[in-house]
C-alpha cells in the first residue's frame, strides 16, 4: 500500500505505526506527519504543520478518550492530537516507547538509557520506575497487554504486572537488534528481525518471514492483519495471519 512521495497514501520513510479504534497511524518520518488510515487502507486525514521541533517519531499510542500521543525523537517531548489529528498540547517529557494504562497512565521505555519512566500526564509527573522491570537490560520494544507490561530486550521477552518485578517468558533463540510487539485482542504478535512471529503458550512461534528487501520500520496488529512500514520501499505491508485455534 503506497508509494514514495508527498500526497496522500504517499510515504518517506514511514516508521512507527499505531492501531487505534478501527483506524491506522502512519509516522510517515519523511515528510514530517502522521497519515490516518481506515482499516482497509483508505485515506482519512493527517496532521498540518509538526508543533515544536521536527526531529522524527520514536513511538505513538492512544489513550481511552480517543487522544493520539506521538513521542518524538531526541527528547523532543511528546505531542497531543485529537483523533483528526488536530494538534492539542506539547508535553516536555523525554522520548521513548509509550505505553498507555488504562489508570491514566504512560509507561515510557527509553532505550537508550535503559530504563522507565512513569508518566502521570494531569499532575505532571514522572517518576523513574526502571530499577522494577529493567534490570540493566536496554528493551528493543514495549508493549501492554492483557493487564500485564511486556519488554523486548536483545536476548529475551519479559513480561510483569504493573508493579513489577518482570519476569522471563522467553529467552530467544539469537539475539535480535530490531523487533516489535504487536499485541491485538486476543494475541500476542512480534517482529523478531525478519521474522514474523506469535507468543503462544510461553513459547515464540516462528508464523512466517519477511522478504529480504523490506526494512521494517514500525509494526501494528489488527485483529487477524498485521500492518509493517517498509522504510525501504516506502510503502506499508499488510499480512492476512491465520486464525488462532480455540478448540479446547
Amino acid at each position: 500500500l503506497g508509494t514514495s512521495g508527498n500526497a496522500s497514501l504517499q510515504f518517506r520513510n514511514p516508521g512507527a505505526l499505531l492501531v487505534a479504534g478501527n483506524f491506522i497511524y502512519v509516522a510517515d518520518e519523511g515528510n514530517g506527519r502522521i497519515q490516518k488510515l481506515s482499516g482497509d487502507g483508505a485515506f482519512v486525514s493527517q496532521t498540518g504543520r509538526w508543533p515544536g521541533k521536527w526531529h522524527g517519531i520514536a513511538s505513538m499510542a492512544s489513550d481511552l478518550a480517543g487522544m493520539i500521543y506521538a513521542a518524538g525523537r531526541r527528547d523532543s517531548g511528546v505531542v497531543q492530537f485529537d483523533a483528526d489529528l488536530l494538534p492539542v498540547s506539547v508535553h516536555a517529557v523525554p522520548s521513548g516507547f509509550l505505553c498507555y494504562e488504562k489508570s491514566g497512565d504512560f509507561l515510557i521505555c527509553l532505550p537508550e538509557r535503559a530504563g522507565v519512566l512513569r508518566w502521570r500526564m494531569e499532575g505532571r509527573q514522572i517518576q523513574d520506575v526502571t530499577a522494577a522491570w529493567i534490570g540493566g537490560r536496554p528493551p528493543v520494544h514495549c508493549a501492554l497487554w492483557n493487564k500485564l507490561f511486556w519488554i523486548l530486550d536483545k536476548q529475551t521477552l519479559r513480561v510483569g504486572d504493573l508493579l513489577g518485578p518482570m519476569k522471563t517468558a522467553v529467552r530467544l533463540n539469537k539475539p535480535v537488534g530490531k523487533g516489535f510487539l504487536c499485541p491485538s485482542a486476543d494475541r500476542m504478535l512480534i517482529i523478531l528481525g525478519r521474522s514474523i512471529c506469535e507468543f503462544r503458550d510461553g513459547n515464540v512461534v516462528t508464523l512466517g518471514q519477511l522478504p529480504d528487501n523490506v526494512l521494517p520500520g514500525g509494526a501494528a496488529a489488527m485483529g487477524n492483519r498485521l500492518w509493517i512500514s517498509d522504510r525501504a520501499g516506502n510503502r506499508l505491508l499488510r499480512f492476512i495471519l491465520p486464525m488462532q485455534d480455540k478448540t479446547p
